[in-house]
């Protein structure tokens, strides 16, 4: 009879414990998968790591409306003025993201001399 009672008991306890620890791993589980589809991770920190840009994110030029609140104006993409903005943003580990791009230079190697006739 105790062997019976002893095994009726742990048969009661895993019929609890059992859905509850399935739940548990079920909530952990989750938890991360919101947090890879949302969450910024070391290996992954921007999102243009995750997506995989083909070209750096246009540069929005400050623009002071009428009333003087600070609004951005859209211009035409414009390749040195977005890789300038993302020197700037990359710099310092993000230390001078809110500063103003006041100038840049794009600098290229000069064009090869044809060879001699």
């Amino acid at each position: 009879m105790r062997g019976f009672s002893i095994g009726l008991g742990k048969g009661i306890a895993g019929a609890a414990i059992r859905p509850t620890a399935g739940a548990l791993a079920f909530a952990s589980g989750m938890t991360g998968a919101v947090q890879g589809l949302g969450g910024e991770t070391e290996a992954t920190s921007t999102h243009s790591a995750r997506v995989g840009r083909r070209r750096p994110p246009r540069r929005l030029q400050p623009n002071t409306a009428a009333a003087g609140a600070p609004q951005r104006r859209l211009v035409p993409y414009s390749l040195s003025e977005a890789l300038a903005q993302q020197v700037l943003h990359s710099a310092g580990e993000g230390r001078y993201a809110s500063e103003a791009l006041l100038h840049f230079e794009l600098l290229t190697p000069p064009a090869p001399s044809p060879p001699p006739c």
